[in-house]
């Protein structure tokens, strides 16, 4: 884990929920940044939006409800 893990004390559901976002980060949006690099410099409100790749993997993940509460 990153030094940052180790400097901090989390609990083992917080480290998971850190290595779940490093995830999907390092094999979903790292890489979809890379690809899609002229999407950056794009003004056009359609191409701004949060891409379905993207959006999926943190559905996937739970990353996108984490703060939703259950009921």
């Amino acid at each position: 884990m990153a030094d940052f893990m180790r400097m901090h004390e989390f609990s083992e559901e917080q480290r998971l929920m850190w290595q779940t976002a490093k995830d999907v980060v390092d094999d979903v949006i790292i890489p979809f940044n890379r690809a899609n690099r002229e999407r950056e410099w794009s003004m056009k409100p359609d191409e701004r939006k949060l891409p379905d790749e993207i959006v999926n993997a943190l559905d996937q993940s739970g990353i996108r409800t984490l703060m939703v509460p259950e009921e």
